[in-house]
């Protein structure tokens, strides 16, 4: 059966290195082989001998996802973690290295055109509670499902975008056909990304789509989903059998949502839960009460303020204009004055315990592919704090205490890191300082997601967090792709050319680093977005009860691979 897919406009959405050795086997058409790795730091994540568990669930304390739903195509990237422990992808992505495996699929490659991909899937895998092999079918479906035109999660206009066909005629083989080159392809189909987890089909046909109150649809991971209480917890339980690749140590394990830092705190020294993400003044407490801290091994954690201001009235025309042509941040002096006025050592110590790495350049990284080590001779001049230059730049601009800027901040509290509410604050206090007018404003994130698919949104600020990878990263927070997505950056037509119509459309990630200089130096020049720090991914453990979690902590939402939490000994 060959699944056509129909050309959708996209409505507006939102993940380490690129996958570079499994894009350059792609592009030479030959078919990786390689084993799963194996063992409790691998990307399989099995246990060691079984151990009796202290406590039946163990228990992470997190703030709630910005949106909850147990239907996967209306989750946003940054939400996914809410039922990661339930699915797998058809690439893994190794919790100790960042290194991308065959999970669902042993072995693919790319067919003669250039433009299908070809995955031998893994046979004998099981589906939770009865509903029987995966094959073909199911990465049908699972495709065909995240496609839809009423789909609301930010996956979903990437894979519109990027996924012509499927072809599941062969049980074991599915081809996924492309409408024309994209590099991000292999990280879409890994576990790096949200979207195009690999569902049940026969649970949907038996039970139609998932809700709240029917549960998930089934998956093939190390968990099952269990329960949920809207705005408090969701639960799961092991499998009751052999898993393929993994065996959890504890029967079952929960995230439990908590909004208040304070208060996750209470609950970790109450033995309420057993893993809490907390801000750093109380993460240095509970270190001095006996309690342990396991950081993230895969550096991409990261937070910076995203622009609600410079939409185009057309993503496919730029010659039609912005849609608030008279939004104060259009203006690059005001974009580079607002960066000049925050004390970004100052709040990484205060904030952070010095913890942080003050970010240069929003998504690169000395790192990662592309990297001008010019830009950090420039920054201190371009975006380095200085106060009586921000106000300068602000007067350059026409604005002083008679005309005061004015923009708005909203402030919230984020699932990947405690304290982002604290950031919104701070940064507002630094910009008053600056004779900025600063309102702070709190909103549902669904409510911010619609105001922002309808273009109200055209001098507002965000403290955004990410594990986005380079390209992605990029795509989603600066630009139009997919057309009409991008809402949260200084949208530029010439960084839309280089990245669109050069990086996008190159399938040879060796051809990338200069292209990606050339993306960066017009980025830091324009300041396209408020760059702030590089974090590590911290939990605070009872090690009572937790033995060790290892976790990338680069993967959007921060909290994944779960089936990793090991009993204490």
């Amino acid at each position: 059966m060959r699944l056509s897919i129909p050309r959708i406009a996209p409505s507006a959405g939102r993940a380490l290195p690129a996958i570079a050795a499994t894009l350059l086997l792609a592009g030479c058409g030959a078919q990786s082989t390689a084993p799963a790795p194996s063992g409790p730091a691998g990307a399989a994540g099995q246990s060691d001998a079984p151990v009796k568990p202290a406590v039946n669930r163990v228990v992470l304390a997190v703030a709630p996802p910005g949106f909850e739903s147990n239907e996967m195509r209306h989750i946003g990237q940054s939400d996914t973690w809410q039922l990661r422990p339930v699915y797998e992808k058809l690439l893994g992505y190794d919790a100790a290295t960042g290194a991308t495996y065959p999970q669902l699929a042993t072995e693919w490659k790319l067919l003669p055109g250039g433009l299908s991909f070809e995955f031998t899937l893994r046979k004998g895998v099981q589906f939770h509670n009865g509903y029987g092999e995966m094959t073909a079918k199911d990465v049908n479906f699972s495709v065909r499902e995240l496609v839809k035109e009423d789909s609301t999660g930010s996956p979903a206009p990437n894979w519109r975008q990027m996924i012509k066909s499927v072809d599941d005629s062969d049980l074991y083989k599915v081809v996924l056909n492309l409408r024309e080159a994209n590099a991000n392809f292999m990280n879409s189909v890994s576990e790096l990304e949200g979207g195009g987890e690999i569902q049940s089909a026969a649970n949907f046909d038996k039970t139609g789509p998932a809700t709240m109150q029917t549960g998930a649809l089934a998956g093939t991971g190390p968990y099952q989903y269990l329960e949920r209480s809207q705005s408090s917890f969701i639960r799961f339980s092991r499998v009751p059998y052999q898993q393929w690749r993994a065996t959890a140590d504890f029967p079952e394990f929960e995230f439990r949502f908590m909004r208040e830092a304070s208060t996750r705190m209470a609950a970790l020294l109450a033995s309420e839960v057993q893993l809490a993400s907390l801000p750093n003044d109380l993460t240095v407490q509970a270190e001095r009460q006996g309690y342990t801290i396991i950081r993230g091994k895969v550096a991409g954690l990261r937070t910076f303020l995203s622009m609600y201001c410079c939409m185009f009235n057309d993503p496919n025309d730029f010659s039609k204009g912005r849609v608030d042509p008279s939004s104060p941040l259009l203006d690059l002096r005001v974009r580079r004055a607002l960066d000049k006025a925050i004390n970004r050592d100052e709040m990484n110590k205060g904030i952070f315990g010095g913890k942080g790495e003050v970010m240069i350049l929003n998504h690169f990284h000395p790192s990662r592919p592309g990297w001008n080590p010019d830009w950090e001779k420039r920054w201190p001049g371009e975006y380095g704090y200085d106060p009586a230059k921000a106000k300068a730049i602000l007067a350059e601009a026409g604005y002083d205490a008679a005309h005061p800027l004015s923009t708005s901040m909203f402030v919230e509290k984020l699932a990947q890191y405690s304290g982002s509410d604290d950031v919104a604050e701070t940064v507002a206090n630094y910009w008053r300082a600056a004779g900025v007018k600063v309102d702070l404003l709190q909103m549902d994130a669904a409510q911010i997601t619609n105001a922002t698919r309808s273009n109200k949104l055209t001098n507002h600020f965000r403290v955004t967090a990410t594990s986005a990878a380079l390209l992605l990263g990029v795509a989603t927070y600066t630009s139009t792709y997919p057309q009409g997505r991008g809402v949260a950056g200084a949208l530029d037509p010439v960084a839309e050319d280089i990245l669109l119509n050069q990086i996008y459309k190159q399938m040879d990630v060796e051809k990338h680093p200069p292209l990606y200089r050339q993306l960066g130096d017009r980025m830091f020049e324009q300041h396209m977005s408020i760059p702030l720090f590089w974090l590590p991914a911290e939990i605070v453990v009872n090690p009572k009860v937790v033995g060790g979690y290892v976790f990338p902590g680069s993967i959007s939402g921060t909290w994944t691979h779960v089936q990793n939490i090991k009993a204490a000994r």
